[in-house]
């Protein structure tokens, strides 16, 4: 269902994209670098967008990274906890049968 609705919103700014450039087919002048060139407006908000998208999935990928590389951190605590929780106990039993 949650890719359904990445589909869909996908779809929909594909649409809405499309109908941006049906409407913007002016020639612009684009500077960059080392030269400038003139471009169709749809063509420059394409690049926009696809430099928007690449910057966002950058930072939020490093984020990602770092959130997921601490739950593996935190799993790894966690484990070693229960195993020296478990450590005890049995100690303990071991104490109590011996005392009896």
């Amino acid at each position: 269902m949650k890719k359904l609705g990445l589909y869909l919103s996908v779809l929909v700014l594909a649409v809405l994209f499309f109908v941006f450039g049906l409407f913007n087919k002016a020639q612009v002048q684009f500077d960059y670098i080392l030269g400038s060139t003139q471009l169709p407006l749809v063509f420059v908000m394409l690049i926009c967008f696809v430099c928007g998208a690449l910057l966002t999935q950058i930072v939020f990928g490093l984020k990602f990274l770092y959130w997921k590389n601490r739950a593996v951190a935190l799993e790894k605590m966690l484990a070693q906890e229960y195993k020296a929780q478990d450590k005890v106990q049995v100690r303990a039993e071991f104490e109590q049968s011996h005392q009896a």
